[in-house]
């Protein structure tokens, strides 16, 4: 059986599919090309060097050349300056970029910040909660105390943000709390600084 038309034809077939990535799936991937191109020139070599020994399997063709395509086509990474760094997260999940804010306290980083606070105490990091400690809160109260105060401090309830307003430059966040089978309202002080979300204490570190 003559397999020279059938391998002219998957040539003109690969070479079509090559072009349309390249144009309409904006590919960028060197590697990509190169196989795909492989594949494109896999219809002719044989017949070019008179190997018509060679059985060319034409489902097998297909099957691979759908699997290289959607490899092909992949999203182009999105480059991130660092002024996009420092005003937010930026998580890589396969080749998508998902941008967490840090200065709005009602979504940071995929929650709000009270949340994402509470998370760091109940895994015991109090250096990233004296991270997102305000400054003033630091001067006011001490570095060392307030770290004491965190890890004494009860703040392992539920809690769930109802509300959010802001006085100036303050954020005053309305959260529903749930202890000891008692529901009641508290309300937590947010300030932006360095274009991050920080906690500010109360004056009497035991009424936080």
């Amino acid at each position: 059986m003559n397999k020279t038309p059938v391998r002219i034809l998957c040539f003109f077939i690969t070479l079509s599919i090559l072009i349309f990535a390249i144009i309409k799936c904006d590919c960028k991937d060197s590697n990509a090309f190169g196989i795909l191109l492989s594949f494109s020139l896999l219809g002719t070599i044989p017949v070019t060097f008179g190997f018509s020994e060679i059985i060319f399997d034409l489902k097998k063709f297909f099957f691979f050349l759908i699997i290289i395509c959607i490899f092909s086509c992949q999203n182009e990474k999105i480059p991130i300056s660092q002024a996009s760094l420092n005003k937010g997260v930026v998580l890589e999940k396969d080749t998508n970029f998902f941008y967490f804010k840090m200065n709005d306290p009602a979504l940071f980083l995929g929650t709000d910040f009270i949340s994402a606070f509470q998370a760091y105490y109940r895994i015991g990091d109090y250096n990233s909660m004296m991270k997102f400690t305000h400054s003033e809160t630091l001067k006011k109260h001490g570095y060392d105390n307030v770290k004491q105060f965190y890890k004494k401090m009860n703040f392992g309830y539920k809690i769930h943000l109802m509300s959010k307003n802001k006085e100036n430059d303050t954020f005053l966040l309305n959260y529903e709390t749930y202890s000891f089978a008692t529901r009641r309202m508290k309300r937590f002080m947010v300030k932006i600084e360095n274009d991050s979300c920080k906690i500010l204490l109360p004056d009497t570190l035991s009424r936080f």
